[in-house]
């Protein structure tokens, strides 16, 4: 057993806090060039100044309709490798974008859709979904790239996503 002096554990958990700060960073770079992508295909995007209800952006249209869109990134380099969103709160105008920065592919998903086909795990009273990469590539396929994002402009037009 290693017992560590006070030096140790400070040096360890910069490190962690590092680590944590480097992920967040990834993460918000991923976010940003998932919006960029909405943006060249003529979504008006708005952002909140905080994630605190699993909403990333909010894509409205001309018309008034609007979707709120949840960004997860990973670096995906085996089939059983996954996301995890926690917590998710589904709802018809709320989707899941999953982006694997290693191959620059990404998943439109609706909510209620990832929440039929996710995995629920709870750990510590907490509630985890998730779904695997090897998932996405054979059942949920219909959602990759392009066509995630003809599926998200057919949402858009649906006339439930229309602000009261």
């Amino acid at each position: 057993m290693k017992i560590m002096n006070g030096s140790n554990a400070k040096a360890v958990a910069e490190k962690k806090e590092m680590s944590k700060a480097l992920r967040l960073r990834i993460g918000k770079a991923a976010e940003h060039a998932i919006l960029a992508e909405l943006f060249k295909h003529n979504f008006s995007i708005y952002t909140p100044l905080a994630d605190t209800d699993g909403t990333d952006a909010i894509l409205r249209h001309k018309n008034g309709a609007y979707l709120e869109v949840q960004v997860k990134s990973r670096n995906i380099t085996h089939p059983t490798h996954y996301y995890t969103i926690a917590p998710l709160h589904p709802r018809y105008n709320y989707f899941v974008i999953l982006y694997n920065i290693t191959t620059n592919d990404y998943f439109v998903i609706p909510s209620l859709t990832y929440k039929k086909h996710c995995i629920i795990k709870r750990i510590k009273g907490r509630t985890y979904h998730t779904l695997m990469q090897h998932y996405l590539d054979t059942v949920l396929v219909r959602y990759k790239n392009e066509e995630g994002l003809d599926m998200l402009k057919k949402a858009i037009l649906h006339k439930n996503n229309k602000l009261k």
